[in-house]
């Protein structure tokens, strides 16, 4: 099996890497345990540059009231662009009641 190729970095980031996180348009997010303001269902952050060839992370939680918060670490690295997606898929239950 092939081993999974690292991400290309992304020229013009000066050693920033960018997080894209969506979310449902109301949720509440926390990174590293400091909330965050925006409040659209795709959000955009950036962290501070990044020493090059080292892996960092921060610690994303997202709330949606009703629901369980959920906690994920997302992993970076310099002149990277992260998307992840804390939005619930579709079932097939969900779809079959529609």
């Amino acid at each position: 099996m092939d081993e999974p190729k690292p991400p290309m970095p992304v020229p013009g980031m000066g050693g920033a890497a960018q997080l894209i996180l969506e979310v449902a348009a109301d949720a509440k997010v926390t990174i590293d345990g400091r909330p965050t303001q925006s409040t659209s269902d795709v959000r955009y952050y950036h962290t501070p540059k990044l020493k090059e060839g080292e892996t960092f992370f921060y610690d994303v939680t997202v709330e949606v009231a009703g629901e369980k918060a959920v906690s994920r670490r997302v992993y970076v690295h310099a002149n990277e662009v992260v998307r992840e997606s804390f939005k619930k898929p579709l079932n097939a239950s969900s779809l079959a009641s529609k």
